[in-house]
């Protein structure tokens, strides 16, 4: 056992600090940090001076860029993207590629490549090595089990019996990829699958020979921690616990389960247990009680509160160097206010910068300043005092090493492993991986067809599926002319693989094309909605795409941009033409080009896709998208960029046309809505306002004053696809003289208003068309004499405006809400006191035309409650709100929800109103004490008020039944834990913070779902429309675990979230007509059916 052979080097360690030549027999490093408890000490003696006798160069080392910033603010994931993370045994080294989707070994003596093996997707981690095996897990849900001498596979495990894909980051992966290391130890093999909590996430035991599982724990989902387990890095395993680190944060929160059976949480006690809030065995290398930190060595245990005493510290101010220890941990620093240099996050889970081995302590130290040089120097110390016994320098951030049988090996962040001896051993130079043409048979042949395609469908960039590939040369040949990433579709597995060997050697492998086999019988598993560009090999040849696989096209294919191109080569016509009638879809066409034949179909928009093209979604301020097609299941569709390092608290994004529009620190970030591809910036003020008109954004861009934004700034138009200036917004002619200080548009985009005023002059309302840029008509202005504020809300073809309290119109509310309380609410007479009344004025304008509809007196009394008069409430302060929809306009209040339930409960809310009127005539529809906690939404004809949704038109709150007594209730839904913040909606779903990011799907009403692995704005920032929910990292400006910094999207899939829902009705449970009772995740009482 790995543990013992730890044990043992740490008895001998006192000897071996003093340098004194022993016979130690030569060990291997077979896993990272050389043992499963991680303790990167070994009793491998080196006899320095070392001398440089190999160095590897990896074709992913030529797309490697060369660092610009300290090695202190490099963010994950890219500051990690090319490493080559090692292991050795024997006279082998391993090495694992994310890039390339690989494991290959080296001749340890010489760096000449022994074998290599290929997946579907990246290969994470350090490879371990055991008893002839090589163990890794791949970004493709497998586990797999290699022979260490030939790399032929022994077995593959499928962690996940679903086959489901997503986008990380950019590449296609499953969505229960294996991103923890496969570590074995007494001939176990424990490994993680899944690394978002809402998806599933699961914890492996399998038999290491013959890949048998002995026990799985998938139950940890249940639990109200879930948030916590989302593994990712390289367990600890200990003789009674395993550790599981997690994603961004590395040791920084770790879940613990027992090794037996894999309970979770850990009932036995464990010598070695790591203590809450202690520091992990991977920070650093301990011998005795010595934590050695590289240039610094400290006290490995110390009191509580106090730092560790100082053993030594050979750090110097000028020296020019850092040694990074922590990035292992995972490490949340720096701040999102801008002039601070943002969030960002340093986690490299293969970090092993220093280590000890037969008496020394091995370092690997980064050049600090990049203006000065990005290499590294990697140093050899004495452990009694820190002095250097020897040192070399390396071009390239060194951020691993391994001592292993009579060598030192370090690799580096930019795909380049090199090797240290003694001297007199062999110089065997630098091998340099090759990149050549892929040996494909029929490459020549598809060249022309793939010139075809890129110019009839004239993309470029974003992603393709090629289906029915028989050699994969379609593929190969899209990758050779484009910068599309591309998914290459076998029937045959041995094909794919011989695929992606060809790919290798070209430098396409896993991160530009994906080579996946499909069994047979099985569905595309990909997200839907992600292809820009779909064609088939087998086409080419005359043979067209199966029926079943035509649905999978139909959902993959990317709405509006999509192109599907099927044909070419000896494709004819008349067969093109059948093809197309039977796939049921009527916008495919038969074209000729490049003297072929070819059908091609753009898909359309989803039907019943909404948009957010306002802050809080229209401009009736309803706070959601009316998105019909976003339906559940959901599940996460990709995720990864954009990511953020500064926080917005007020500033949601939009989502119109395919494109989600972004408000960062320097701009405007248009990124493809359904892959989160980045297609364009445009440079503008922090929190410069902006909606969208059509495919028109109109942004108010903030003048700059002394490098700082001002409350100054102009309108101006940008094209949503290309971010490109379109021009200033042209006001009339009565108006040119003002500053417009207010736009919005109307639900179908056609329309655009504006308010323009000039002080002490006029003050106006126009529409134009957003299109040709035409004035439509103007109200106020120069001359008039009347003149017009801006409006309060817009929906349904009208403008809600102020308007001023007549004695007619006070008369007129006050009597209009008598008569309604006399009827509806007649207790509500004892107190009422019209001199005590909130009276206002309300105006409708028709939009099209301009004409004034009515004028009318308006009641809003508990709605409208400030600060100060007795009201309770939490950030952001009390403040009037108006939506307008479903032709009504809604007077509510707009708060953020008291942290924890802490008001709602005790009655503080119970006086707060929602006050309901016509928006066609003006006349009061409803009015009610509502008892609600934050600034409602309007979703599908419900306004819903946490905890409580009411019928616009009628007030009546929305029922169901009773999922055990089966009466007819009142709905409810609760966010629980903290969820302070406000909540946005769709059509059918509504979201808001709770931990996470909670929602509760309002068609099939069974509870609440979490998100947890991103945290909800203060605001809002899940915003919704064409199909998905997108989420990006707005609250990234707060310091809980779970405000991380990638952006992800949800929408429709074919499997339930991974987490249970949380479901709440208050009242009576008794008596019980239906109850379902959970006894065990794994079915542990059956019935005789088997249920």
């Amino acid at each position: 056992m790995f543990r013992k052979i730890v044990l043992s080097a740490l008895v001998l360690s006192t000897v071996l600090a003093a340098w004194a030549p022993l016979p130690v027999a030569a060990e291997d490093w077979p896993t990272w940090r050389h043992d499963p408890m991680r303790s990167a000490v070994t009793a491998e003696k080196l006899k320095l001076p070392l001398g440089q006798v190999w160095a590897f160069r990896s074709r992913q080392a030529k797309d490697a860029p060369v660092p610009t910033s300290d090695p202190k603010r490099a963010a994950y994931p890219w500051m990690m993207h090319y490493t080559l993370p090692i292991s050795s045994a024997g006279e082998l080294v391993f090495f694992n590629s994310a890039v390339d989707g690989r494991t290959v070994c080296l001749d340890a003596a010489t760096g000449k490549t022994r074998w290599e093996f290929t997946a579907a997707a990246a290969m994470n981690r350090t490879p371990s090595y055991y008893e002839g095996k090589v163990y890794v897990g791949s970004d493709d849900g497998h586990a797999y089990c290699l022979d260490a001498k030939t790399g032929r596979q022994i077995w593959k495990f499928k962690a996940v019996p679903r086959n489901r894909w997503l986008i990380s980051y950019g590449k296609l992966v499953s969505v229960w990829p294996v991103r923890s290391d496969v570590v074995v130890d007494d001939g176990v093999a424990y490994f993680t699958a899944g690394i978002l909590p809402h998806e599933g996430t699961f914890l492996f035991a399998v038999d290491a020979k013959t890949g048998k599982q002995l026990w799985c724990n998938a139950s940890q989902g249940a639990a109200m921690r879930r948030e916590a387990i989302a593994p990712a890095g390289h367990l600890i395993v200990s003789g009674k616990t395993i550790w599981v680190p997690r994603d961004h944060l590395g040791y920084g929160m770790l879940t613990s389960f027992e090794r037996e059976g894999g309970r979770h949480p850990v009932k036995v006690k464990d010598p070695d247990a790591i203590p809450y809030g202690g520091e992990p065995p991977v920070y650093g290398a301990i011998v005795g009680n010595t934590r050695y930190l590289g240039d610094r060595a400290e006290a490995a245990t110390h009191k509580r509160n106090q730092r560790p005493p100082i053993v030594w510290d050979k750090r110097t101010k000028d020296s020019g160097y850092w040694t990074d220890v922590d990035s292992a941990l995972g490490l949340r620093l720096g701040s999102s206010k801008y002039r601070f240099g943002g969030v960002y996050f340093r986690t490299d889970p293969d970090a092993c910068t220093v280590v000890y081995a037969g008496g020394v302590v091995y370092q690997s130290m980064f050049q600090f300043d990049p203006k000065n040089g990005v290499g590294s120097m990697i140093v050899a110390r004495l452990p009694k005092d820190g002095n250097v016994l020897w040192s070399t320098e390396v071009s390239e951030r060194v951020n691993q090493l391994i001592v292993a049988n009579g060598r030192l090996f370090a690799t580096t962040r930019r795909g380049t492993i090199y090797c240290f001896a003694s001297q007199g051993a062999k110089d065997h130079g630098t091998t340099t991986e090759s990149v050549g043409d892929a040996p494909i048979d029929d490459a020549k042949t598809f060249r022309p067809i793939a010139a075809s395609i890129i110019k009839q469908s004239n993309i470029r960039e974003g992603y393709a599926l090629v289906l029915d590939c028989d050699s994969g040369a379609l593929a190969y040949q899209l990758a050779r002319q484009t910068k599309l990433s591309i998914c290459a579709v076998f029937d045959d597995e041995a094909k794919a693989q011989a695929a992606r060997t060809a790919y290798l050697r070209a430098n396409l492998g896993a991160s530009r094309i994906t080579a996946y086999y499909r069994p047979p019988n099985t569905r595309l598993p990909f997200p839907s909605f992600y292809a820009d560009l779909i064609v088939s090999e087998a086409a080419a040849k005359g043979k067209l795409p199966a029926r079943e696989t035509v649905a999978d096209m139909s959902r993959i294919l990317k709405p509006i941009r999509g192109v599907a191109l099927i044909g070419g080569g000896k494709a004819s016509a008349r067969p093109l033409g059948g093809w197309s009638r039977a796939t049921g879809q009527k916008d495919w066409k038969v074209v000729r080009a490049d003297g072929a034949s070819w059908t091609k179909r753009v898909r359309p928009a989803l039907a019943e896709a909404g948009s957010w093209t306002h802050r809080l979604g229209n401009a009736g301020h309803t706070g959601g998208s009316d998105d019909g097609a976003l339906k559940g299941p959901l599940g996460v569709l990709w995720y990864g960029d954009p990511i953020l390092r500064y926080g917005n608290n007020s500033m949601p994004a939009r989502v119109a046309d395919g494109i989600f529009v972004l408000p960062v620190s320097d701009g405007l970030l248009g990124c493809d809505q359904y892959t989160g591809r980045k297609l364009w910036h445009y440079a503008c003020p922090e929190n410069s306002r902006f909606i969208i008109a059509g495919k028109t954004i109109y942004l108010r861009k903030r003048f700059i004053k002394n490098k700082r934004p001002t409350d100054s700034g102009q309108w101006e138009r940008i094209a949503i696809d290309t971010g490109r200036l379109l021009g200033p917004v042209t006001l009339p002619a009565s108006m040119q003289q003002g500053k417009i200080g207010q736009m919005a548009a109307s639900n179908d985009g056609k329309i655009v208003y504006g308010h323009a005023q000039k002080k002490d002059s006029f003050s106006g309302i126009f529409a134009a068309d957003s299109t040709s840029g035409e004035i439509l008509w103007t109200l106020g202005g120069v001359g008039q004499a009347r003149q017009w504020g801006g409006w309060m809300a817009i929906n349904d073809g009208r403008l809600y405006c102020g308007a001023s309290l007549t004695d007619a119109r006070r008369k007129k509310a006050i009597d209009e809400m008598t008569a309604y309380f006399r009827k509806h609410s007649p207790e509500r007479l004892k107190d009422f006191d019209p001199k005590k009344r909130s009276l206002g004025g309300l105006s409708a304008i028709d939009g099209r035309t301009g004409k004034l509809l009515y004028e009318t007196g308006i009641d809003t009394t508990n709605v409208f409650l400030y600060t100060g008069r007795n009201s309770v409430h939490y950030n952001p302060s009390i403040m009037p709100f108006m939506m307008a929809s479903d032709n009504a306009v809604i007077f509510a209040t707009q708060s953020g929800a008291d942290k924890f339930w802490g008001q709602w409960p005790g009655g503080k809310y119970k006086t707060r109103a929602l006050t309901v009127y016509d928006g066609a005539t003006g006349k009061l529809l409803w009015s009610k004490y509502a008892n609600y906690r934050t600034r409602p939404v309007v979703a599908n004809g419900i306004i819903y008020a946490e905890p409580w949704g009411y019928d616009v038109r009628t007030g009546q709150r929305r029922q169901r039944k009773h999922p055990i007594t089966g009466k007819t209730v009142d709905w409810v839904f609760c966010r629980y834990g903290k969820q302070c913040g406000q909540f946005s909606a769709s059509r059918y779903f509504v979201f808001g913070r709770s931990l996470g990011v909670g929602y509760h799907d309002l068609l099939n009403d069974d509870g609440l779902y979490t998100f947890y692995h991103s945290r909800m704005s203060c605001l809002f920032d899940a915003v919704s429309g064409g199909g998905m929910m997108i989420k990006p990292p707005m609250a990234i400006y707060c310091g809980c675990g779970w405000s991380l910094p990638f952006s992800v999207a949800m929408g429709q899939v074919s499997t339930l979230p991974g987490t249970p829902f949380l479901f709440a009705q208050p009242g009576p449970t008794l008596p019980v007509k239906h109850l379902y009772l959970n006894f065990g995740s794994g079915g542990d009482r059956r019935d005789k059916s088997g249920n």
